[in-house]
């Protein structure tokens, strides 16, 4: 069995050994076979190293070389990465969902595949399904957008007249009972009355109704207060929890300093929505002096939604902790995590809005772009995070633009068409 290598703490011995015994550069006779029954080596492997530090020096190397370059001349030579890159580009798409089938399609192994993946030189991506958007659809997300805009200073405006969040839903298997929320939130600011900051959360509540318990069961005893589902929410449910939920939590809890402000309550466009300008509404909305609107997003328009963009996430990513079982036990994880949400959180996802309105103008309407990353969290550290993002003055114009070569010069928040 041969001899391993001498490592380079070896060889630069075998170097330090013959300079001790040379003369003027020079070795005496048996020098080799000396230092290399010291090592245990043949004399050739000292006369090699010697030799190299000899022609290193020459060349103008301070202190010579000693070390091996076996490590850069041995072993399997590593495959090229542009190579593997344009026998990817040319496998369909369809074939390279999973690294097993793409690797194969392209004729590499799969070790080499997800070494290139790991080396970031190839990258996982998910495409998500959007909805699909008619021109009006793109007109109106272009005036929803350019509506939230100060035309004198070309920034947006501080968000901060709150949103109503559509109802939620609580997907499941068959026979499973659904529970549906209606929550509101306002972008977090600091209330000068109060002399704190202001956490933005309106309020949560579930489209539910108590009923007595007509018998017995193992679950509960005849006459019990018990919780059900509402099952159908309909206009005038809906109605009924905005006039005596929503807006009497705005009125409670809203800035002093704000409350003389025009107040926006977005909402989606599901089919138990009310219309902005509903009589009951409208009234309930203007009761004791205040001035609460309703205002319908642009249809086929999720990420215009601070909703969709993270807050559903983010709670249901703190109610994952919380054991639930049940109606009450599923209400209860919802408030938990509706008051756990961190008002910073919340400021995020309201700049977030911002960034994809400016993609959306950009895209004249449409929703072909990727989510802006604007990081946030390091400018948080630093001080710098901006209240409101600002659109340039060619984008704006652009926009304005295109609503005018439409016939529709602005932007309609309330009133019929």
């Amino acid at each position: 069995m041969g001899k391993s290598n001498l490592n380079d703490v070896e060889r630069k011995a075998v170097i330090d050994e013959l300079l001790r015994i040379s003369k003027n550069g020079k070795l005496p006779r048996g020098a080799y076979a000396k230092v290399a029954s010291g090592v245990e080596r043949d004399p050739t492997t000292t006369s090699t190293i010697w030799k190299g530090y000899v022609a290193a020096v020459e060349a103008g190397v301070v202190g010579g070389e000693w070390k091996s370059r076996r490590k850069q001349h041995c072993g399997r030579k590593r495959k090229n990465r542009d190579e593997l890159r344009e026998k990817l580009a040319r496998v369909p798409m369809e074939d390279r969902a999973v690294e097993r089938r793409a690797a194969a399609a392209a004729g590499a192994s799969r070790h080499l595949v997800r070494q290139a993946v790991r080396e970031g030189m190839l990258k996982r991506r998910t495409v998500l399904i959007k909805p699909a958007l008619t021109p009006e659809n793109k007109l109106r997300r272009v005036e929803h957008a350019l509506s939230f805009i100060d035309d004198r200073i070309l920034e947006f405006e501080s968000m901060h007249n709150g949103e109503e969040p559509p109802p939620r839903f609580w997907k499941s298997k068959r026979f499973i009972p659904k529970t549906m929320f209606l929550a509101a939130l306002a972008r977090p600011r600091y209330d000068p009355h109060r002399k704190q900051q202001w956490d933005d959360k309106l309020g949560v509540w579930s489209f539910t109704e108590k009923y007595e318990a007509q018998r017995s069961s193992k679950n509960r005893a005849k006459g019990a207060v018990c919780t059900r589902n509402i099952d159908t929410v309909d206009r005038e449910v809906y109605r009924e929890y905005l006039v005596t939920k929503v807006f009497p939590a705005i009125k409670a809890q809203w800035p002093r300093k704000d409350r003389h402000m025009l107040i926006l309550v977005q909402q989606d466009n599901a089919k138990p929505q009310v219309e902005p300008w509903d009589p009951d509404v409208v009234k309930a909305g203007q009761e004791g002096g205040w001035n609460i609107r309703m205002l319908c997003q642009a249809p086929n328009s999720p990420d215009l939604n601070t909703l969709d963009l993270g807050v559903f996430n983010s709670m249901q990513t703190l109610q994952y902790y919380i054991p639930r079982k049940g109606i009450d036990a599923l209400i209860a994880s919802v408030n938990t995590a509706f008051s756990q949400l961190k008002s910073d959180t919340v400021n995020d996802i309201f700049l977030t809005l911002q960034a994809c309105m400016l993609a959306s103008l950009r895209e004249e309407g449409g929703n072909v772009y990727k989510l802006p990353h604007l990081k946030k969290a390091k400018l948080r550290r630093a001080k710098c995070l901006p209240t409101s993002l600002r659109c340039s003055r060619e984008l704006y114009e652009s926009a304005v633009a295109l609503l005018a070569a439409s016939d529709r010069g602005s932007a309609l928040l309330f009133g019929k068409k």
